[in-house]
């Protein structure tokens, strides 16, 4: 189960030592192989070597810390985004892997189940060994305590977002399941580290739920298309900035509103006021935008802004110009913005 490649790695390590005892003078079984004496299927371990015992007990803890950063590191996450298409009436099912490479991750890593053999000196050689090791499945067992609260807190968004009918409503709390799942899942594939089979067995469900989120939302947003209603000042490039907004977002817009559930509702009032200076006319534009999404009558979201700015122009038609381009830049940019912060986007 390798989900996150890691980038950066914080390791905290709290010691519980236990001393295993070897005859003092007979050369112990793990200084010619080690990795025999402590298989890679039920522990981990490294070798340290030093002229001192404290300093080669040091060595074998450095070396373990460094074993398990580079391991993290080398660990691929690859979502499979399920996806559906309906072209000329017939379904298209298909699958695609992303692999996610470039997520910084920082994890705080806590292990007490760390242990020592009796450290050996090698007369030959004049050096101090020590291996310093532990149980996989003693490790995962205490690191579980770390994991169980985002478990349950995720188990639980999932149900409350399977109870709403609305997308928008489950779109929210999908997103609250991504951000809560971003650390479940670092701290699973520290779990996997420690034992793989246990990993897999206690959380590979929840994983599978959480890997098709994107998925999810996707489907239901090409299943959901909208339709864009707007006043008779509505402009061909006003229109266009707020269908962008949408079919960016993985929506499909639709020009007629029949059996579309979602209206998107725009009103752009110009404001416009005139003053005769002169033999010209200087034109004054303080345009406001109010947009509502809409289900049914009922209001699901509204977006409303009389701060836009001012527009002032002799010419009418190239100052309206002007002023429908500033409101599309402002659709584009503040109502996204706005728009992305309802919906818990990051």
């Amino acid at each position: 189960m390798n989900f996150f490649t890691k980038k950066n790695i914080t390791i905290m390590i709290c010691i519980t030592s236990s001393v295993l005892l070897f005859a003092a003078k007979q050369q112990p079984d793990w200084l010619k192989n080690y990795r025999e004496v402590f298989p890679d299927d039920k522990y981990v371990a490294q070798l340290g070597s030093s002229n001192s015992i404290d300093a080669a007990r040091n060595e074998a803890l450095n070396s373990l810390v460094q074993y398990l950063e580079v391991t993290v590191n080398s660990q691929v996450y690859s979502s499979y985004v399920s996806l559906e298409e309906n072209l000329g009436g017939v379904t298209k099912l298909y699958s695609q892997s992303q692999n996610k490479k470039d997520i910084q991750v920082s994890v705080d890593i806590t292990v007490q189940a760390i242990e020592y053999t009796e450290p050996y000196y090698v007369k030959k050689e004049k050096l101090w060994y020590c291996v310093a090791f532990f149980e996989r499945k003693k490790a995962f067992e205490m690191y579980k305590s770390e994991i169980t609260p985002l478990e349950f807190e995720l188990k639980s968004l999932f149900e409350l977002a399977e109870q709403k009918d609305d997308l928008f409503e489950k779109i929210v709390i999908y997103n609250k399941i991504t951000d809560i799942g971003q650390n479940f899942i670092n701290k699973v594939n520290f779990a996997t580290l420690l034992s793989p089979k246990d990993a897999e067995l206690h959380y590979s469900p929840l994983i599978e739920m959480y890997s098709k989120i994107d998925s999810s939302i996707l489907n239901k947003k090409l299943k959901s298309p909208i339709y864009i209603a707007s006043n008779n000042t509505f402009s061909s490039v006003i229109n266009s900035a707020l269908s962008s907004v949408f079919t960016e977002n993985g929506w499909i817009v639709n020009s007629i509103p029949q059996n579309l559930i979602y209206h998107v509702i725009c009103d752009v009032v110009f404001n416009e006021y005139q003053e005769i200076q002169g033999s010209n006319v200087l034109y004054s534009f303080f345009p406001s935008v109010k947009i509502q999404i809409v289900k049914k009558n009922e209001i699901i979201y509204m977006y409303e802004n009389s701060n836009i700015g001012k527009i002032l122009g002799y010419n009418y038609e190239k100052a309206k110009a002007k002023l429908e381009t500033k409101i599309a830049s402002h659709i584009k940019i503040d109502f996204l913005n706005e728009f992305n912060t309802f919906l818990g986007n990051k």
